[in-house]
């Protein structure tokens, strides 16, 4: 009987620990408190010192694939951007549910046309497609945090950096 249970236990980290090696790291998953008080839009707030080229709001569902709630790009630095608003207190629907948050920033510098440039200050020219399919995949950023808040019964989501791409890296 305790081979048994040894045998059942051992398959089961087996299975989990495959289970996460097929999941994308660079989603964040959070959970919206039940009690919170959110009816009506979603915000994303870019509290990184990073463009933000692209970023989807999702809800995962039982299959395991995701229902879109929202998306925005080129999102700069110190922006709050509105990515999603729901009619007759829609938003109320993700209290107590995980959603996934997936953000595509770029490093702060970068080269472009043999050149080492600021990203900032190649948005001021207005960043543009071209621009980003030209940059190679190291400059590419996928390393993320969020912080959620409540305000005027709005969702806010704060991305913030995480790791080697932190604020204080100049």
């Amino acid at each position: 009987m305790k081979r048994i249970l040894l045998f059942l236990i051992c398959a089961c980290f087996t299975i989990v620990a495959n289970a996460q090696s097929n999941v994308d790291s660079s989603i964040i998953y959070v959970q919206i408190p039940p009690k919170m008080k959110i009816n009506d839009k979603i915000f994303v707030v870019n509290k990184t010192p990073n463009l933000i080229v692209h970023m989807v709001v999702a809800l995962p569902n039982e299959e395991g694939s995701m229902e879109s709630l929202g998306s925005s790009s080129y999102i700069t630095p110190n922006k709050t951007v509105e990515i999603a608003s729901f009619d007759n207190n829609g938003l109320k629907k993700l209290r107590g549910k995980t959603i996934a948050v997936k953000a595509k920033g770029i490093k702060t510098s970068i080269e472009i046309q043999g050149k080492r440039v600021n990203v900032l200050d190649v948005d001021n020219q207005k960043f543009n497609v071209e621009m980003v399919n030209s940059l190679k995949n190291e400059d590419f950023l996928y390393d993320f945090k969020t912080i959620i808040y409540e305000a005027n019964h709005d969702l806010y989501i704060e991305l913030h950096s995480k790791g080697k791409n932190s604020i204080m890296d100049f």
